[in-house]
């Protein structure tokens, strides 16, 4: 392989390693950012659960623990009539819970809601998407969460929503039976409408909940952004290490070798020029598609008598006898095409003061890579007994085809 050809070769590898760098470093930094907002949604989700639990756990211990003890220190005190959510509704509690921890530990864009259709607080009130999973639960039994990311107001929240509050006692039926059961502190707190007409058993409420993940979407972002930046620093580092060292111990001594060569071929090519101009022998150069003449040497110049300006141009058959020529033509010219070789044929070429010269004629052909002929010589011979200025070898013509 020549050294030019090496240099090519040596500078496509070097861009294929600096793009297979930088496809690597694109797919980790998007794997790495793709790994790092699915982990904040699964912890978000986790977190979720985490705190609707808590919720549950607080409501159970108001509806088996809190109310029955409150119920039965206040008996003596209160008429059956009387009702007040702050200590008589789980529901109620968590919700004003849920107030204190949003307003007061910077969770405002926290969200949690015991969500109910025909809730009796109108905060309860489930939203459509909320009507929809409740109504899911309520027909079939063995669902119990539904996770998902969803946008409000442009934002992105992870949505975890479980299966509430049932009513499970028949105690629970009081408040949620009829108007006339329910004590009247309620109906006129509530009115006669909300969450009333309940049925033993029924799934009343679904716990919702929205953490948000701008925060965490965006420190994905930022370390993306972080990761994008040191990877593409070290591609560009590793890059120039990578040149120098191609440079220092292949670039360089390719060129070196590269410049030795062509100063040879330079060498070589001046000692043939001087050998083809200076020969004993005619050298012509013919194009083979139009077997004009388009460099001759001294040789051919003084053996017939034209000078190099007469010669270059002309056809080659106009150099020989008219019978040669024909000859030449249409039997040695076909029979070259296709063999690529021609031996010992016997011509004659005529001079410029009208005189012929009987010459023998040989040619090979070389032929590129693609089976082509890229060049042809001729060697013209004196027949013998022939003698014209002491030389004895007319010519060798190179064609280029």
């Amino acid at each position: 392989m020549d050294p030019t050809s090496r240099t090519l070769r040596a500078r496509r590898l070097l861009a294929f390693i600096a793009l297979v760098m930088l496809v690597t470093g694109v797919t980790t930094v998007a794997l790495v950012h793709y790994e790092m907002r699915k982990f904040a949604i699964v912890e978000a989700d986790d977190k979720a659960k985490i705190l609707i639990e808590h919720n549950h756990a607080i409501q159970r211990y108001y509806t088996l623990v809190l109310r029955p003890n409150l119920m039965e220190i206040t008996k003596p005190l209160r008429t059956k009539e009387f009702f007040d959510p702050v200590w008589m509704s789980a529901t109620y509690a968590v919700r004003e819970i849920g107030k204190i921890f949003g307003n007061q530990f910077g969770m405002a864009d926290y969200y949690y809601k015991e969500s109910a259709i025909n809730a009796r607080s109108p905060e309860n009130e489930a939203d459509d998407y909320e009507r929809a999973f409740l109504e899911t639960l309520q027909a079939d039994s063995q669902i119990k969460y539904k996770s998902e990311i969803r946008y409000f107001y442009g934002k992105p929240f992870a949505v975890t929503m479980r299966r509430g509050v049932s009513l499970w006692k028949p105690a629970c039926m009081r408040c949620h039976s009829t108007p006339d059961a329910a004590p009247q502190d309620m109906v006129n707190r509530y009115g006669s409408v909300r969450s009333f007409h309940r049925n033993l058993g029924e799934l009343l409420t679904v716990s919702s909940i929205r953490i948000p993940l701008s925060k965490a979407f965006t420190i994905s972002n930022q370390f993306a952004l972080r990761l994008s930046m040191i990877l593409l620093a070290f591609l560009g580092f590793f890059s120039l290490i990578l040149f120098w060292a191609q440079k220092l111990y292949l670039f360089d001594p390719l060129s070196k070798t590269l410049k030795k060569r062509e100063a040879a071929l330079k060498r070589s090519e001046e000692k043939y020029r001087d050998l083809y101009d200076n020969a004993p022998d005619m050298f012509v150069s013919v194009d083979a598609k139009t077997a004009t003449i388009v460099e001759c040497n001294r040789t051919l110049v003084e053996v017939s008598g034209y000078t190099k300006q007469e010669i270059i141009g002309r056809s080659i058959f106009d150099m020989y006898t008219p019978d040669s020529a024909e000859y030449a033509r249409t039997i040695l010219f076909p029979k070259f095409v296709k063999t690529g070789v021609i031996s010992a044929e016997e011509l004659k070429i005529k001079r410029k003061d009208g005189s012929n010269i009987d010459v023998s004629l040989n040619t090979s052909a070389v032929r590129d890579e693609k089976e082509t002929f890229e060049k042809c010589l001729f060697l013209f011979k004196f027949k013998e007994g022939e003698n014209f200025n002491h030389r004895n070898t007319l010519s060798i013509s190179r064609i280029i085809i």
